[in-house]
């Protein structure tokens, strides 16, 4: 998510520890992970959209953000 976000905001990036350091904090460390099975989930099903992207984003979202990311869990 770090990276897809640098990506989306054309982000000029010349000295990656500040992202690599945000990603441990979000329990993804860079290189760390060596199974096949990817990373434990970080937040439980009960929780909602709203409380995930606190803690992700340390903000709310908007209604428009938030019914776009239910939609699109609906499809999955």
């Amino acid at each position: 998510m770090v990276a897809s976000s640098v990506r989306a905001l054309n982000a000029d990036v010349e000295f990656g520890f500040a992202l690599a350091q945000q990603l441990t904090k979000l329990g993804q460390p860079l290189y760390r992970k060596q199974e096949p099975t990817g990373y434990a989930a970080r937040f439980g099903v009960e929780q909602d959209t709203q409380s995930i992207a606190r803690g992700i984003l340390l903000a709310d979202l908007s209604d428009e953000a938030r019914g776009v990311i239910e939609n699109a869990l609906k499809t999955l």
